[in-house]
């Protein structure tokens, strides 16, 4: 049986994307991802600092007030380009997840293929959405009209075991919908930052999405609680909370 050659042996240091640029954490502090086949590392990735978390939520929820103006029609044109990119570097994504994830290469192509049909899927809803619904005589004499409007800031962990596929379920629907979003991968893997990284931001206006963001977790953070799901154990970290609370405000009707 023939091995698929690795893209890279290593992708280096990895950086943080906010604002439409990339930029080392002044934290300082990175730790490796690596390959689960090998044990090696194949990347470096940084821990951000409260204020860098609180940095990218604040020029999310700027970005907010001229995404969510946008008219539909050019909105659904940047998510689709990210369509694109994921078809265009389709082998290449997979086999990086094989890297960074340890999947056989099968499903790793099945998790791309499903986070394509995700994009296109977001694409299609936001124009359903937006249509809204009225229904006439409701009651006697009452029609009724509902109106989507986006609400703000959205906040994105992205679970380690299927990190490209959750991002999928995720990210594209928000951004399509016109909300904004701040988004850490997974700890173990790094995949979306080496996707996102490596790609140029698949198309969207720098100013669109503020991904790659890593908050501290550890045993030594007080006074919040674990919180369990399929994606594994996260502990916040203090700046944590301070984005959750400034989504919040970004979104003036709490956490989303």
């Amino acid at each position: 049986m023939a091995l698929l050659p690795e893209v890279k042996s290593h992708y280096g240091r990895l950086k943080m994307y906010i604002d439409g640029e990339w930029f080392d954490s002044e934290s300082g502090v990175y730790r490796e991802t690596t390959n689960p086949a090998t044990g090696e590392p194949i990347a470096e990735y940084p821990i951000a600092l409260p204020e860098e978390v609180n940095r990218a939520v604040e020029a999310a929820e700027k970005a907010f007030e001229e995404w969510k103006e946008m008219e539909l029609r050019r909105r659904i044109q940047y998510i689709y380009r990210l369509r694109e990119k994921f078809e265009e570097h389709f082998d290449e994504l997979a086999r990086i997840l094989v890297q960074d994830h340890g999947r056989t290469i099968e499903e790793a192509r099945g998790s791309i293929r499903r986070s394509i049909e995700n994009i296109e899927s977001a694409c299609a809803m936001a124009y359903t959405v937006a249509k809204g619904e009225h229904v006439d005589q409701i009651a006697r004499n009452i029609d009724e009209t509902l109106v989507y409007e986006p609400l703000g800031v959205f906040a994105i962990i992205t679970p380690y075991n299927i990190p490209v596929h959750a991002w999928s379920s995720f990210v594209p629907y928000a951004l399509a919908l016109g909300c904004t979003v701040v988004v850490s991968p997974a700890s173990l893997p790094s995949y979306f930052q080496l996707d996102f990284q490596g790609y140029g931001g698949g198309g969207l206006p720098a100013w669109g999405c503020q991904p790659s963001l890593r908050w501290k977790r550890n045993k030594q953070d007080a006074g919040f609680p674990s919180q369990r799901s399929r994606g594994g154990l996260h502990r916040l970290h203090k700046g944590w909370k301070g984005a959750l609370q400034a989504c919040g405000r970004a979104g003036e009707e709490g956490f989303h």
